[in-house]
C-alpha cells in the first residue's frame, strides 16, 4: 500500500488538473476552499485501485461513467456518478431519464476530445455544461469524496454535497441497481 496522499488546495495545484476542471471549481463551487487535489501514481487512477492502494474506504470513492443516449439521429452525452463498486442502471433508469431509445458507453475518442481529460480520470467537474450529470444520492452524503481529477496523475477530494452546485445535475434515487455494494 502507498502512502496516504497529500491534499493540496486546488488553487495551489493548477497544473495537476485540466483548465476546465480548475475553472469549473472556481466558477461554480461555493465550497471552493474545501476542494483539494491529490497527486497519485497514474497506475492507480481507477477508483477501485486508488482506494485499495491508498487505503481509502470504497464508500469515499466515486466512479464517473460517460454514456451516450440515442434516439434516431439525435444523441445526448451524460455523466453518471456512483460510489465505487456500484452498478449503474443504464438500460432502464438512465435511458428513461435521457429519453433515449438506446444508451451505451460513450465512444472514448469523443469523450476525450470533448472534455480534454485523460482516460482513467474523467470527472464530472469540468464537463461540457450541456451534459446532464446523474448522481447517486449516497454520493452527496460523503464528506470527503474522491473523484477523478481529469488527469491520471490526480484525484479531487471534495464534499459530496458540492456536486449539487455543478450545472445540469440530477440526483436519481435508483441510479444504481443495488443500494449497497
Amino acid at each position: 500500500m502507498s502512502e496516504i496522499p497529500i491534499l493540496t488546495p486546488i488553487d495551489k495545484a493548477m497544473g495537476m488538473v485540466p483548465p476546465a476542471v480548475f475553472n469549473t471549481v472556481r466558477d461554480y463551487l461555493t465550497s471552493y476552499k474545501d476542494v483539494f487535489v491529490v497527486k497519485i501514481n497514474p497506475e492507480f487512477a481507477g477508483a477501485d485501485d486508488f482506494c485499495s492502494n491508498y487505503g481509502i474506504a470504497r464508500e469515499h470513492g466515486a466512479n464517473c461513467v460517460i454514456v451516450r443516449g440515442e434516439r434516431g439521429s439525435d444523441y445526448t452525452m451524460a455523466a453518471c456518478l456512483s460510489l465505487v463498486g456500484r452498478k449503474l442502471n443504464i438500460n432502464q433508469v438512465v435511458r428513461r431519464f435521457l429519453g433515449a431509445r438506446r444508451v451505451t458507453l460513450a465512444p472514448l475518442d469523443d469523450v476525450l476530445q470533448q472534455t480534454n481529460m485523460e482516460f482513467g480520470s474523467i470527472t464530472v467537474v469540468g464537463l461540457p455544461n450541456s451534459w446532464p450529470i446523474l448522481v447517486e444520492p449516497d454520493v452527496i452524503d460523503v464528506t470527503e469524496l474522491f473523484i477523478g481529477g481529469g488527469y491520471r496523475q490526480s484525484k479531487l477530494c471534495l464534499p459530496g454535497k458540492s456536486i449539487l452546485e455543478l450545472p445540469n445535475v440530477a440526483v436519481i434515487s435508483d441510479l444504481t441497481l443495488t443500494a449497497k455494494s
